[in-house]
């Protein structure tokens, strides 16, 4: 009676498995083989929270084991010798796993080769199984992989997938061989408290149904921060637990421009493999760079915690990140603004959110993961590398009434909506009469700092009968949010931009945030879509240079900077350069006796003296 070994790496599923078929069909005896490498356990990436969602798929994985007969043998220590003392054990002449793209990977997948083929066992390693199209399959003519992604989707679109394969209905494996209790979830510690449960089962059925309800509207709302409306299946994916030539299948049988934006996702997903399996030094180094000095720990030890913790001040940075704390995961939109916030306007290394991103996500997916913080921090495949997302305008666009952010952030929990959107807008609401006094219909469970949901007592809302808060109380509650407000406002302005940051090329942002200036295109086109004009973007609310007045971005041409010389049309020399303004010296001056002086061009509070109004 002929055995064989197989090896679950990523890939905890029976449906649709390359590898567990292969084995099925060449041997009478089939040993289902899990191993738990302490090189993992080394290098920090059993989390845990992806290792009480690991519990969860092998103890389903298992389940459905038993259910047809056999069982997972779970066993601790070294990868190959591990696989090689089990082949030994039951007489197996070959080993069969899923192929993979880390470093990691590549290194076991070299010491089992190196330990089977001393003991004469062959190792069959399957393409097809973590990805929907293999790494190198499609390929650029002259290269090894493409590094741009709209023609690698062209071609990934155009690519036959492989037949699905059906569970086996039964699966025999030897009595010999022994192994120890899969873990369970329930002994891991400090897992986040809303974190989902694991499993080929609990995927499959979330994909069932969000495919039923979700998928259709998913191009218009999956960027929708609090609709939640994506699928959130990229922790199944990341185990193995769902085969994405299944989910792309399924989804293309669906149609629709829901499916064709979903199946985009998952093509990135691939994408980002085959660029890792052509470069694996990129999960560590830039893919690209661009001669960044970026902040390191020790420079930028206030920004990164601020950053960690989420008290920055930005409201939907805050957000993210205490839901990343809470759920173990984060919306797309979110760690893109979280990421762009940190590497953008911070200038802190890539790589410390990526570290970050690795400590808590149930999804943290290595070759995601390091590739699309690179993307977003110009090093990777972004074809626009100087790409900078606003936090503040995101959050209007994305977030428009606030609700992401009140759940995210007590502090913001009854702010109108704009305020929710800006730095410091629990401050400027937590005045007598504002609009933090207003009760808010939302019900949610907050993302505190700490990482524990908010208990109803403090939810800041009315009893369950409608009958308003006493007095007392309401003054104690605003007391308590001013005090919390004020803390917010505190850190926010402790990021401030000075020292040799101020240096770099930053420039001032409401109270001192900072955003790195465009270094490239000095002269971009103009607002007006007229003739390329030399123009710069100045962040302060006066055009007169070394006033600090802080307001809203402001595009500053030749035409509306001051002019130390007559107007060709006469009128003073020192007067509006305001194109639509009739004071002195503008280009309107026939109005220069209506309007001897410019309030747009100087507010009453600017700092700098006013004009002479010398005429010729």
């Amino acid at each position: 009676m002929t055995a064989a070994v197989v090896l679950f790496t990523s890939d905890l599923r029976l449906h649709d498995h390359p590898p567990l078929r292969a084995a099925l069909n060449s041997a009478d005896e089939v040993v289902p083989l899990f191993v738990r490498d302490p090189a993992v356990h080394a290098a920090g990436f059993d989390v845990p929270n992806r290792v009480a969602f690991l519990a969860d798929c092998l103890a389903d994985l298992d389940s459905s084991l038993r259910r047809r007969g056999g069982r997972l043998v779970v066993r601790t220590g070294p990868v190959a010798r591990e696989v090689r003392a089990v082949a030994a054990e039951c007489g197996a002449t070959e080993v069969h796993m899923a192929a993979g793209v880390s470093g990691y990977a590549h290194r076991r997948e070299e010491r089992l080769r190196a330990e089977l083929g001393a003991g004469g066992v062959a190792l069959r390693v399957h393409d097809s199984v973590v990805t929907a199209v293999p790494p190198g399959k499609v390929t650029p003519l002259g290269s090894d992989h493409f590094a741009v992604f709209t023609p690698y989707l062209r071609r990934w679109s155009k690519e036959p997938l492989r037949d699905l394969l059906p569970a086996p209905r039964a699966v025999r494996v030897p009595d010999a061989v022994r192994g120890e209790e899969p873990p369970s979830r329930a002994k891991v510690a400090d897992v986040s408290p809303d974190l989902p449960a694991g499993g080929e089962s609990a995927g499959r059925d979330r994909f069932a149904r969000w495919a039923e309800t979700g998928l259709s509207r998913y191009e218009e709302r999956h960027d929708d921060l609090a609709g939640d409306a994506t699928s959130r299946l990229s922790p199944y994916l990341h185990f193995g637990a769902l085969s994405p030539v299944d989910v792309v299948r399924r989804a293309r049988e669906k149609g629709g421009a829901g499916a064709d934006a979903f199946v985009r996702q998952l093509c990135w997903r691939d994408f980002h493999h085959q660029v890792l399996a052509a470069r694996p030094e990129a999960s560590v180094q830039d893919y690209r760079s661009r001669g960044d000095r970026w902040r390191g720990e020790e420079e930028a030890a206030e920004d990164i915690a601020a950053w960690r913790e989420g008290r920055t001040g930005y409201p939907v940075v805050d957000a993210g990140m205490r839901q990343l704390r809470h759920e173990g995961w984060m919306h797309n939109r979110a760690r893109l603004l979280v990421a762009s916030f940190l590497t953008k306007t911070l200038y802190v290394d890539w790589r410390i959110g990526a570290r970050h991103f690795l400590r808590y996500l149930v999804d943290g997916d290595l070759v995601n993961n390091q590739l699309n913080w690179q993307w977003v921090a110009g090093t990777g495949t972004d074809t626009r590398p100087h790409r900078v997302l606003n936090p503040v305008l995101q959050g209007k666009r994305y977030d428009p009434d606030g609700t992401y952010v009140r759940v995210g952030c007590p502090n913001w929990r009854r702010s109108a909506a704009p305020r929710c959107t800006s730095p410091g807008g629990c401050r400027r609401a937590s005045g007598p009469g504002s609009a933090i006094r207003r009760r808010s219909s939302i019900s949610a469970r907050a993302w505190p700092v700490s990482g524990r949901p908010v208990a109803a007592a403090e939810n800041r809302t009315p009893d369950a009968s409608g009958t308003p808060l006493p007095a007392e109380a309401q003054e104690a509650q605003e007391a308590q949010e001013a005090q919390e407000a004020q803390e917010a406002q505190d850190a926010h302005d402790a990021l401030r931009c000075e020292g040799p940051e101020a240096r770099r090329g930053w420039a001032c942002l409401d109270r001192g945030r900072r955003w790195p200036e465009r270094r490239r295109r000095s002269t971009p086109r103009s607002p007006l879509r007229g003739p390329r004009a030399p123009w710069r973007r100045f962040w302060s609310g006066c055009w007169r240079t070394g006033c600090g007045r802080p307001a809203t971005p402001t595009r500053c041409s030749p035409a509306r900077w001051p002019s130390a010389s007559p107007r060709s049309s006469g009128g003073a020399a020192s007067g509006c350069g305001r194109r639509s303004c009739g004071a002195a010296g503008g280009p309107r001056a026939a109005r220069a006796t209506r309007a001897p002086s410019c309030a747009r061009a100087r507010p009453s509070n600017c700092s700098r003296p006013a004009p002479s109004s010398t005429t010729t």
